[in-house]
Order: structure tokens, then sequence, then C-alpha cells
């Protein structure tokens, strides 16, 4: 379903690895996509415009990111601009080159509290409008040579739909029955709130037939789905089953029916994407 990402890189990478996202982007073919744009947004603050030299540097460190993409048969293309506005002009590139899919790659900047976004990652997944797959790249928590932590390898293998059966939660619900085919593994959940079963006493059942009617859909097109309804907070509960199953992607939805509501990611969503410990496929 998704043909051309928008790939937003960082090019002054400081970490061990350098562009540790570049690793994950060969599991891009496994989602069909058969065009990346490699993206690099030079941050001036000033609103000055960085020097030709400059830019022609980056596009040529870009083009050596390219390669070894183009090796794994991906059309690939190569962006640089210079934004005082750096997720806002990530956003135009993808609008320009008609992406159906943002992918962007933060790390932890504290281990222990792993919260891993960064300003402009934030933004970007605040304004976004597309799909957004954040890969979850963090540094390794004994520090070594080996460098960071990459869980990006082979998203689809294990996927698991969190849904409160909102309207926003709506087009995420058909990403993964578009995402389900025979070989894979969708399962669908949903976090049974207190709060919410004290209001509505048969909720726990009614849970169940929205989750069962989801799964549905999904074996029809062929892949597997078990239904995991449970109780508790959805903040906590979403990334702890993703983390305790060994789900390879968490599919989640966020505001975005409207200009207004794009600009709110809601605070499940924004949590799930500091705490998941993997990928986390937003959809808006």
């Amino acid at each position: 379903m998704f043909r051309t990402a928008l790939v937003a890189l960082d090019l002054l990478d400081v970490l061990p690895i350098k562009r540790p996202l570049l690793q994950c982007l060969p599991d891009l073919t496994h989602w069909g996509i058969g065009k990346v744009v490699l993206a690099h947004v030079i941050h001036d603050s000033h609103g000055q415009s960085a020097s030709a030299v400059y830019k022609k540097s980056c596009l040529d460190e870009l083009e050596q990111c390219a390669k070894p993409l183009r090796e794994c048969d991906i059309d690939v293309a190569v962006v640089v601009r210079d934004s005082s506005k750096p997720a806002e002009e990530l956003l135009a590139v993808a609008r320009e080159n008609s992406a159906d899919l943002i992918v962007i790659g933060s790390r932890s900047q504290d281990v222990i509290t792993k919260l891993f976004l960064g300003r402009v990652a934030r933004d970007v997944i605040r304004k976004t409008t597309l799909p957004l797959l954040l890969e979850w790249i963090e540094p390794s928590a004994a520090r070594t040579d080996s460098g960071d932590e990459l869980i990006c390898t082979n998203t689809l293998r294990k996927l698991l739909l969190a849904t409160d059966f909102s309207k926003h939660a709506g087009s995420a619900e058909r990403v993964a029955i578009a995402l389900a085919s025979p070989g894979r593994r969708i399962d669908c959940m949903h976090a049974i709130s207190g709060e919410t079963q004290g209001r509505i006493p048969a909720w726990p059942i009614m849970v169940k037939a929205a989750l069962q009617e989801i799964i549905n859909k999904i074996q029809t097109a062929g892949a597997e789905s078990k239904m995991i309804a449970i109780p508790g907070d959805a903040k906590k509960m979403i990334p702890q089953v993703a983390m305790d199953r060994d789900y390879s992607l968490i599919i989640v939805g966020k505001h975005g029916q409207n200009w207004i509501e794009s600009m709110v990611i809601g605070s499940t969503a924004e949590k799930v994407c500091e705490t998941a410990g993997r990928p986390v496929l937003l959809v808006p």
C-alpha cells in the first residue's frame, strides 16, 4: 500500500554507528516501497541560507548513503534544503515527491527513562498528515563499541494493532487490514480502562465484538490474528504488551481528521512513541 517513502536523515550524527537509520531502510522492500527520498534539512535558526559549498557536501554525503539502497533495487532520490523550520521543510519535501510514508529515526537521550524523541522528530510526528514509521534507535545500555541497538529488521513479522475504536483509530485499523497477507501475524489489542468499564459495564463484551470484527477482516486477507483485550491504561499497556510478546511493529492512530487535529498527536500515541522499544507506525 506504500510506494514512496520520505526518509529524514541527520547528517550531523555523532553516534558510534554513523547513520543508524540507513541500516533499517532495506527492510522497506518488504513494505512494497520502490522509491526512497533521502532528505536532510540544514537547520539555520537565523534565516540565512547555507553556502553552496556546504549544500554540495551534504548532497555528496547523501549520494553515498543512497548507494547501498540502490544495490537493493530501490529507486533513490536525494534532497538537501535549509530552513529555520526543519520539520515543516521535511513535510514539504514529502508533498513535492508524492510520498505516502514518512520514515524518521531517533534515539534515547536517556537510557533510563527511554524518552527518545528529538525536537525535529516530535515536530514531524505532530504535524504530519501522512503515515509515519518511527524507527526505534537507542544507545546500547552497555555503551559498548557495538553502538546502537537497531530493532528494525523484518518489521512486518509480527504486528500489534492498538485501537480505542475512536474515529482517529479507524485509519490505523484500515492500514493494519491492508498490510495483512499470508505469512504475517497482526494481533488486535484494546486496553480496557477501569473508568470506561465503570461507566459502561458491558464494555468488555463490546470490545471483544469490535476486535473480532477487525480480526475477521485480517484473517480474510490471509494473515493470522489474535485478540488482546486487557485491563489497564493504554499508555502503559501497549508498550508493555509489545515488549513482553516480542512484536516487531506497533500500529496506532493519531489525531488528524482536519488541520487543527493534525497538530495534535494525542497523549496515548505520544507516550507509545516515546516508550515502545520498537518501531511504531503512526497513522493520522
